[in-house]
């Protein structure tokens, strides 16, 4: 598209005049700090994918070209960014920037608007401005087209104040939120406690655990003894924390944050009952005392060693259990100042143990300032390697009885009966896992006799090549955890996105081999991610895969035709499926199962011996011929139970429980029609879904009679809303809150 093309609207004429604007002009140049052009060119491709326009990307201080609407993204330093943010009414003071009554620490903030550009009458700029470079580098990853004037800040990865912009990008006085305010002045949410323990501030959240809450503190005052060992840090006389139960915003995967100098903690229901073990603090403590270390890595590792606990178990005993795994970070990875690429529950807990190793081997002050070169650190990796294969042997008893107690525990829960919940982040803050309303929906849910949770999360690498759940870990953690303390089985099934914006990866097409090594090479650092997840909230079951056939596909039936391209690849696909299993097995101490999508498909695999459970989907779909709409309840019942018939006969064949991960049907009338992506099924009927319910019930009994060798381990309803109203944003859908079939769950879920 010529950019240029059209007269420009003047951006008087409405609200739309931007939009209508940034169309005609067909371009947009992407202008980001040359540090963080990989990014920005990345950026710009996925821009480029989403609308019919051309989007380029420069490194500042290039101009953007003639015609084309701009996205200038960086830090303060740059002259074009702080050029654009004074245009806004902000104001730079030392460490901090100023939005009128509003100030906000400048390293820890994120700030993006959009308003009528000033060099480019009737265009949009986007202004993208972040504390430091890798929170820009963040920025830019979830960055999106737009031409709406609006103002939004982020403090610690938090959404602290929004605003409707002016044209010329001033914010309106009466549509402008301050949500740091609005978490401080809850009413009813946080109360002040009534002790004054260990000398700090204390405000809580209710209800409130007083134990939870005394332990807490107890863990922040003997993290704070240890840094004092080694480090001239401040008492916590005076330090104000809160305590609160439940999220309240997108928190990611940290268990604490600060909101205005106050450090707020997590404990919610199925959380570590210690939260982080006080390590923010800690890093906020040591940067007071030593200033911020020559190395970036050294603060977390410091803090995190301060805790001595990693989500809920001891340190040095989750070491332990990480010296076990074969593809772990080595001490040269871990020292440099570079993101391994590898699961958070994998770095930060053995960089943790590296300083702990350096610690008592150099002058930490010294450490801390950068005057130990690379030479020097690597001449302390045979003492890391000792180190970890003596936690390896102290905890070896402890593991090995892990692993067998945890299988059997998961195996004996069976048969399950539970529904599949998710929340990605496009549905919003209001379906987030670990809010008040996700609770209550758990609650919901078990009342009507589930006794099990299937748990859907969704992973990808960011900018830095960490896999990363998009729900956020702490998110995960909670709805994982508050499931296993109703006392109910909990099955972890993560998928693995291309990219955080981006499609399932096993749905790409992929032909050569390169491709298929490189999907295979991402696929097992994400589910080694997962699994380490899975095993610090005790899950019961990891499903390793989830709907790619082609992936796992090793088998061709007699019926069908293997492309001799197919055949050089079974191999590869093989090897790759068995190698991720094993260190799967190494990682999780729970069962294991592989969903390959369908019925038919469960014959595609040949890896079941290596697995506890087969698992498949079943969204039944009959004679779409049939005549009238409603098809009886004999014929129903009959027609759904070939499916599973046939794989219960397969997994008999295997010798494996089989079980039945995703089932269910949308609330229309013609829901029998069947299948996720048919839209054709008629106008909303929730009677008709849950009669549809009651017979696909009798039909897993019936297919279980006509296959008694087999073992049925169970089935998930799909969908349960997160949000006990959401089923009403989805009617026409697959969920059951607040339509009839929510009545019938009783029976639906009976043994």
């Amino acid at each position: 598209m010529a950019a240029g093309c059209g007269r420009r609207i003047p951006a008087s004429e409405g609200a739309a005049a931007l939009w209508i604007n940034l169309h005609r002009a067909g371009s947009v140049d992407l202008l980001v700090d040359a540090d963080r052009l990989a990014d920005g060119e990345r950026a710009a491709r996925r821009l480029a994918g989403q609308r019919p326009l051309a989007v380029e990307c420069r490194a500042l201080p290039a101009e953007a070209a003639p015609g084309a609407a701009r996205i200038v993204a960086g830090t303060a330093e740059s002259p074009a960014v702080r050029a654009l943010a004074e245009r806004l009414g902000i104001t730079f003071e030392g460490e901090r920037i100023a939005l009128g009554p509003l100030d906000y620490l400048a390293r820890t903030t994120v700030l993006e608007a959009t308003f009528e550009d000033p060099a480019r009458s009737g265009l949009p700029v986007t202004l993208l401005l972040a504390g430091d470079a890798r929170r820009l580098g963040r920025a830019i990853d979830r960055l999106a087209l737009s031409a709406h004037p609006r103002m939004r800040v982020w403090r610690q990865d938090e959404l602290a104040f929004e605003a409707r912009l002016s044209r010329s990008g001033r914010p309106h006085a009466d549509h402008q939120r301050d949500l740091n305010a609005e978490r401080r002045d809850q009413p009813g949410e946080l109360v002040p406690f009534g002790e004054r323990l260990g000398g700090m501030r204390i405000r809580a959240g209710m209800p409130v655990d007083l134990e939870r809450l005394r332990g807490y503190v107890r863990a922040l005052e003997s993290m704070r003894g240890r840094l004092a060992t080694w480090a001239p840090v401040a008492t916590l006389t005076g330090r104000r924390v809160s305590v609160v139960p439940y999220a309240r915003g997108d928190h990611g995967d940290e268990l604490a944050w600060t909101v205005d100098g106050e450090l707020v903690a997590w404990l919610g229901a199925g959380l570590p009952r210690l939260g982080d073990g006080g390590a923010l603090l800690a890093r906020h403590l040591l940067r007071d005392a030593l200033g911020a270390p020559r190395l970036d890595w050294l603060l977390d590792a410091a803090a995190v060693d301060a805790a001595d606990a990693w989500w809920g178990h001891a340190l040095e005993a989750w070491c332990g259990r990480l010296a076990t795994l074969t593809a772990r970070p080595t001490f040269a990875e871990l020292v440099e100042d570079v993101e391994p690429g590898a699961s958070s529950h994998l770095v930060r807990p053995l960089r943790a143990l590296a300083f702990r190793v350096l610690a008592a081997r150099v002058d930490v002050n010294a450490l801390w300032a950068g005057e130990l070169d690379a030479a020097a650190l690597a001449s302390h990796a045979a003492a890391y390697d000792e180190r970890l294969e003596q936690l390896a042997r102290q905890h070896r008893a402890s593991v090995e009885s892990s692993r067998s107690a945890h299988r059997t525990r998961a195996l004996g829960r069976l048969p399950l009966r539970a529904a599949g919940i998710d929340a990605p982040p496009r549905r919003g803050q209001a379906s987030a896992f670990g809010t008040e309303a996700s609770g209550a929906s758990l609650d919901a849910l078990f009342a009507a006799g589930a006794n099990a949770l299937i748990v859907h999360a969704h992973i990808a690498r960011d900018q830095d090549g960490r896999p990363r759940s998009l729900e956020g870990d702490a998110h995960l953690a909670a709805v994982l955890g508050a499931a296993r303390e109703r006392d109910a089985a909990v099955v972890l099934v993560p998928h693995l996105l291309a990219s955080p914006t981006g499609i399932a990866a096993g749905a790409r097409v992929m032909t050569g081999q390169a491709q298929w090594q490189a999907f295979f090479a991402d696929y097992a650092v994400a589910l080694a991610h997962a699994a380490l997840l899975a095993q610090a909230q005790e899950v019961d079951i990891l499903c390793v895969g989830f709907g790619m056939p082609e992936a796992a596909r090793t088998i061709w039936t007699l019926d069908e035709e293997e492309h001799p391209a197919q055949a050089a690849l079974r191999p590869l696909k093989r090897d790759a499926w068995l190698g991720s299993i094993e260190a799967t097995r190494v990682a999780f101490d729970g069962a294991l199962t592989y969903c390959p999508g369908g019925i038919d498909k469960l014959r595609w695999v040949d890896f079941w011996d290596e697995l506890d459970l087969m698992s498949f989907v079943y969204l039944p779909r009959l004679d779409t011929e049939t005549r009238p709409w409603r098809v009886s309840d004999p014929t129903v019942v009959q027609r759904m139970t070939r499916g599973p018939t046939r794989a219960l006969e397969h997994a008999a064949e295997q010798g494996k429980p089989l079980l039945l991960i995703e089932t269910g049907f949308r609330s229309t009338r013609r829901a029998w029609r069947g299948g996720e992506r048919r839209r054709n099924g008629g106008p909303y009927d929730g009677g008709e879904q849950a009669r549809l319910l009651r017979c696909l019930r009798r039909a897993l009994d019936d297919a279980q009679q006509a296959v008694p060798e087999a073992t049925l381990a169970g089935w998930a309803l799909w969908r349960w809303s997160n949000d006990p109203a959401g089923s009403s944003a989805s009617r026409r859908g697959y969920e059951v809150q607040e339509k009839p079939a929510v009545k019938a769950l009783g029976e639906l879920f009976a043994r």
